[in-house]
């Protein structure tokens, strides 16, 4: 076994290493100011340390047994006790448990339990979801699209709150609205589309100068930084009703709502509802209304909605106004648009986000499965169930299941432990602690017809004022 912890990227080698009662102990960084880590390693007594720098050490373990090795990794020294790795494991096993309620009164009930498991190991202590537990997975083999997602997305954790509601999840409810509420309150009308999962700026992307996929470059920061998804905004609304049906919402909720609210109705350059009572309601009222009109530009000669006045192309991102029934779907517009999009961005039963140019959908991008999960609640809202299990069935068997394998994590103070059982068998075992960023989900409540569906897609901003996803997808609300 060898254990050769680093910070920087690999550019920051463990040093100050000491030995006592079996147990190392060291840090890794030069300056405080650069940030440092402080790590201990119990269960490999016998570990020396090699010439590189690496503490190493043989470990047998005889059939049937087990040896267990508890790593701690803290932003400051190591003063408390050793983790008990027995403790460890029952408080693990127990917490886990606790943190997957009961699915099994949904449809896909495997699949949900094991989209709550992923989403869990992804949230941060703070409430923030990050999309992907690491960065520059290509899009495609030998591609040159990757990004970093390790972040928490707003108008993502606002889906997979909202689907939360739809289940009766309170405690993940909270703290998903308490993160969403704090970012909304702190920045208003400057709200960013993502953030760290603490709550943080992000970085600028950067590249790094170490090898990763076949084609790609290692990125680390998003360029989303410099970017205003205002349908965010009403993603933020969307779940802190969702909240509120719940009795969910603390003191700051309504404030979050009304800043959020306010926002959506000023970014654009107008001046908010003001009043209050009955006049304000109406005056908000009366500005939907308008909103509404206005979307008369954006139609196409055909009848259906474009992406945008001046885009005539059809999108799958325009089926939320039929299922949010900000247009009812018998209306003649509602009924052309999901048309087109079955026509022109569906293959094998996938949809596509839109059409990109002449070449054909699979070469320009990936189907996008939460497009594929509007279609199906589109399908149920118009009453035909057949066409809603069809493209909810065809869409969750293309999420591939998501690699998390949890074995151990306690966090708190700044502070993390990892414990990996080492066991005798015939073939290897992982004890690694990984997510993948394909952490699908799916919540749909059997009541005899197929029901809110749930499913959120990663993305990327686009000019035209829509959010494109692509098939990595997690739990939320279509």
């Amino acid at each position: 076994m060898t254990l050769d912890v680093r910070a920087g990227y690999g550019g920051s080698p463990m040093r100050d290493l000491a030995r006592s009662r079996g147990i190392w102990v060291g840090r890794i960084g030069t300056s405080p100011s650069a940030g440092q880590v402080w790590f201990r390693w119990s269960g490999a007594g016998r570990a020396r340390p090699g010439g590189d720098g690496r503490l190493k050490t043989t470990l047998t373990v005889p059939e049937g047994q087990h040896h267990d090795l508890v790593l701690e990794i803290s932003d400051r020294p190591l003063r408390q006790p050793p983790v008990d790795s027995g403790d460890a494991w029952v408080a693990t096993e127990e917490a886990w448990a606790g943190a997957v309620p009961n699915c099994d009164g949904l449809v896909a009930a495997r699949d949900a339990a094991h989209a709550h498991t992923v989403l869990t190991g992804l949230t941060s202590a703070s409430g923030g979801m990050v999309a992907a537990a690491t960065t520059s997975l290509a899009e495609r083999l030998d591609g040159t699209r990757n990004y970093d997602y390790r972040y928490a997305w707003i108008r993502d954790q606002c889906y997979a709150g909202i689907a939360m509601a739809a289940q009766g999840c309170q405690s993940q409810l909270a703290a998903t609205v308490r993160f969403i509420a704090d970012r909304v309150l702190a920045d208003g009308p400057d709200l960013k589309p993502a953030y760290t999962a603490g709550g943080e700026q992000i970085p600028g992307e950067r590249a790094l100068r170490l090898p990763g996929h076949p084609g790609s470059s290692v990125r680390v920061g998003n360029r989303v930084l410099r970017q205003f998804q205002l349908d965010s905004l009403g993603e933020v609304l969307q779940l802190l009703a969702a909240a509120a049906g719940l009795d969910v919402l603390d003191a700051d909720g309504p404030r979050a709502a009304e800043v959020a609210a306010i926002a959506t109705a000023t970014t654009p350059g107008g001046a908010p509802p003001g009043g209050a009572g009955a006049r304000a309601a109406a005056r908000w009222s009366a500005l939907a209304d308008k909103i509404t009109a206005d979307m008369g530009k954006a139609i196409h000669p055909t009848g259906r909605w474009k992406r945008a006045e001046c885009d005539e192309r059809v999108d799958a991102a325009l089926l939320p106004s039929v299922l949010r029934d900000a247009i009812p779907a018998e209306d003649p517009r509602s009924v052309a648009t999901v048309a087109a999009v079955a026509a022109e961005l569906a293959d094998d039963g996938f949809i596509y986000r839109f059409r990109h140019d002449n070449r054909p959908l699979y070469e320009a991008d990936g189907a996008f499965l939460l497009c594929g999960f509007w279609m199906a609640l589109t399908a149920h809202v118009r009453g035909d169930d057949v066409e809603a299990a069809h493209w909810f069935e065809r869409n969750r068997a293309g999420a591939v299941q998501p690699a998390f394998t949890p074995r151990s994590t306690t966090c708190s103070s700044g502070s993390c432990a990892g414990i990996s059982r080492r066991r005798s068998c015939t073939r290897p075992c992982s004890s690694a602690l990984c997510a993948c960023p394909a952490a699908r989900g799916s919540v749909v409540r059997r009541t005899g017809r197929l029901p809110d569906c749930a499913v959120i897609g990663r993305g990327r901003w686009v000019s035209n004022g829509f959010a494109s996803t692509t098939d990595r997808t997690r739990k939320g609300t279509g």
